[in-house]
């Protein structure tokens, strides 16, 4: 009779096939009433995560996108992006950040660099989480230098969902605010 090491194989297992640890679904109303919905499903394979994102719009256009990041000790990540917009055009990008958690607040900044025609964007986002309730703020340049920022507010209402709103001042100026709902499963 053989003794199997079930600790070791499962082990083993984890190691071979990247597990699913989170899966959520996102809706969102603008403040003219259209919807979108996004699908979003992350799996890790050690210091590597992969995110696959799918969003269907009102109208019924879809966009997409495949990410995959590497996360170094250091703090610093890279990743690729694959994005395919609701015309059906695909463009690569490359993104070099540096990661950091301090107690409850998560920073992120870091480059994108367009894989189509080069052009470099930069971003900042913040994220601080207690009792239940988590805002922050995303700030995006562009390679001409104008600057789009989003701040959210979201609350927990039951394990796994939340609710919140997201204010934006977009590049040319004008505002807008949506609405969201979240349910999130973790595995």
């Amino acid at each position: 009779m053989k003794v199997i090491n079930v600790s070791a194989f499962l082990v083993l297992s984890c190691i071979i096939s990247p597990a699913v640890f989170a899966q959520s679904a996102t809706t969102i109303t603008g403040q003219n009433g259209g919807t979108a919905a996004t699908n979003v499903t992350r799996t890790r394979n050690g210091n590597v995560v992969d995110v696959n994102r799918n969003t269907t719009y009102g109208n019924g256009t879809t966009s997409s996108s495949q990410r995959n990041t590497t996360f170094n000790q250091d703090g610093s990540y890279t990743s690729t992006i694959q994005r395919t917009n609701r015309a059906g055009q695909t463009t690569p990008y490359t993104v070099n950040g540096q990661y950091n958690r301090t107690g409850n607040t998560v920073t992120r900044t870091g480059t994108i660099i367009n894989g189509t025609t080069g052009q470099q964007a930069t971003f900042d986002k913040n994220r601080t989480c207690a009792n239940g309730t988590c805002s922050g703020t995303r700030t995006y340049t562009g390679a001409q230098g104008r600057t789009r920022t989003e701040s959210f507010t979201s609350t927990r209402t039951a394990p796994g969902q939340r609710t919140g709103t997201v204010n934006v001042t977009r590049r040319n100026g004008t505002t807008g605010q949506a609405s969201f709902q979240t349910t999130r499963t973790r595995r």
